[in-house]
């Protein structure tokens, strides 16, 4: 069935739901860093510093564990967002045929975390103490079994009404989701609770928010009597997790730089420079993790631009993500760079070493990684899987041949060199796809806005590095340099960005 006329849903403001989307991915990224700090300090009160790193292994590890699940799920969900908002019976076929291969993902994932609690090797990865390994294993199995139980339907059923412009709801969905799964294993460690408490605690967590999660499906695929399940078509849904398995490289490639590289680490430089260089990538990790969502909020609104050849509202949605950029993350890291080193051994209670200089490469990261986005989201938007692959498997290549080659001499500041030259080599890529893609449509990239994003942060590095080696006097002219290109950058704001701007602030964003 397909649709007649347009959806109330549909007809909501652009601006309103990227705006509310993208305010509910940035509260999600502040949960998450105030819960990381809140987190550190009592779990290593609480807790030896070896079942520390070996809860942060663990979640590395069902991260790991957990790449086939969720690149099927975003597979899916691109798939729905190609159909666009007015072929629900193409979609309702998408979804009607994954649902199930979903579900037998999530046994695989149970099985394969079966394998590797048998396997005799655990131990070398985890730790020798019998007690911890023991906790590490149950817990391990615990969090795949509450994803067969939670995301596997969750992540499937989300898509399904994501084409609708449901994304910014679900967008604050996910945000609930997050603040109890972060939340309650901070109070349970606070009251005694063990690994395996701690775990249990996240896992009722996630499985109270899926609750509430199928609440709002039921209401909102109900009152649509366009989305309808209906009979599978096993041929179309395993050709789609075939796909998508190609699909999940690129998937351990972003979580290896993101987490999976501390399981590289742990053998080499041992478990405490593990959590050392963990722990010190806290406030990287997660502000990475919450960029990433950045964008989701407009793949919606930028696959229906690019399809309608909309150069302005392109534009100005690229710029938008500037913005943030420049106006929130820009200043914000500089004043981390300055204060975290001042806070760091207290937020450790004095049992890790702070680097500065390994922070300062951490934080030029976040900052190459976010003008990437825009780029990113037309490459990702397009699903265009054969490039992403080869780029994701290039750069996990850059992280590991690098920190080989520099952690003889460096130690782990290797690492965080190589990240950082990583991300650089990341935003050249996919600029050029945006570049090349654009243009065989007869659209265009927006050079101008770009290069004077990254003048600014080029100079917000520049300016990071000038605070670790306490140069103030280089520090204070490139930030005059830097306010400069800022006004310079103001002044070249695309018209429909600021009239877009105007328009929501006299709404509100939460109606």
């Amino acid at each position: 069935m397909q649709i007649k006329k347009t959806n109330p849903s549909i007809m909501r403001s652009t601006g309103y739901r990227i705006m509310s989307g993208s305010i509910a991915s940035w509260v999600r990224i502040g949960i998450t860093l105030i819960s990381q700090i809140i987190m550190v300090p009592l779990f290593l009160n609480s807790w030896e510093i070896k079942t520390y790193g070996a809860w942060l292994l663990l979640h590395s590890t069902w991260a790991i564990i957990n790449i086939m699940d969720l690149s099927y799920h975003d597979y899916i969900g691109y798939e729905c967002l190609k159909q666009g908002q007015y072929r629900s019976a193409q979609i309702n076929e998408i979804i009607s045929s994954s649902l199930a291969f979903s579900i037998l993902v999530a046994l695989i994932d149970i099985v394969v975390i079966l394998i590797l609690n048998w396997s005799p090797l655990i131990a070398d990865l985890v730790t020798d103490d019998p007690i911890i390994l023991w906790q590490w294993k149950i817990s391990l199995l615990l969090l795949g079994c509450n994803w067969a139980i939670t995301g596997a339907w969750g992540g499937i059923l989300s898509r399904w009404i994501t084409p609708f412009g449901h994304y910014h709801q679900l967008a604050w969905w996910n945000t609930f989701n997050i603040l109890l799964i972060t939340t309650l294993p901070v109070l349970a460690v606070f009251y005694g609770a063990n690994l395996m408490g701690a775990t249990i605690a996240w896992c009722l967590g996630s499985l109270f928010a899926h609750i509430v999660l199928l609440i709002f499906l039921r209401s909102v695929i109900r009152a649509k009597p366009y989305l309808r399940l209906h009979k599978p078509n096993i041929k179309k849904g395993l050709d789609r997790l075939l796909l998508s398995l190609v699909f999940s490289v690129k998937y351990y490639s972003d979580i290896f730089r993101q987490q999976g590289v501390r399981i590289f680490l742990a053998p080499i430089v041992g478990l405490v420079q593990m959590t050392s260089f963990s722990t010190m990538r806290t406030a990287a990790n997660v502000s990475m993790q919450g960029l990433s969502t950045i964008t989701n909020p407009i793949m919606p609104e930028l696959m229906n631009y690019i399809i309608k050849k909309d150069q302005n509202r392109i534009e100005g949605l690229f710029s938008s993500v500037w913005l943030g950029l420049i106006f929130i993350l820009n200043p914000g890291i500089l004043l981390l760079q300055y204060y975290f080193p001042l806070i760091f051994q207290l937020w450790t209670a004095n049992k890790i070493s702070m680097n500065p200089m390994l922070f300062g490469f951490f934080s030029a990261s976040i900052l190459v990684f976010a003008l990437s986005q825009p780029a990113f989201a037309v490459v990702k938007g397009i699903n265009n899987v054969a490039m992403q692959i080869i780029i994701a498997l290039a750069l996990a290549a850059i992280v590991i041949i690098g920190s080989i080659l520099l952690i003889p001499n460096l130690g782990i500041l290797g690492v965080g060199i190589s990240l950082l030259i990583a991300e650089i080599f990341s935003l050249f890529c996919f600029v050029t796809l945006a570049s090349v893609y654009l243009k065989e449509i007869n659209l265009r990239w927006p050079a101008k806005q770009f290069i004077i994003a990254l003048a600014l942060v080029t100079i917000n590095m520049l300016s990071l590095f000038c605070i670790v080696t306490k140069s103030y006097g280089i520090l204070a002219v490139s930030n005059i340099i830097y306010l400069i290109v800022l006004t310079y950058f103001i002044i070249h704001i695309p018209k429909i960005l600021i009239n877009k701007i105007k328009r929501i602030l006299n709404t509100s964003i939460f109606k």
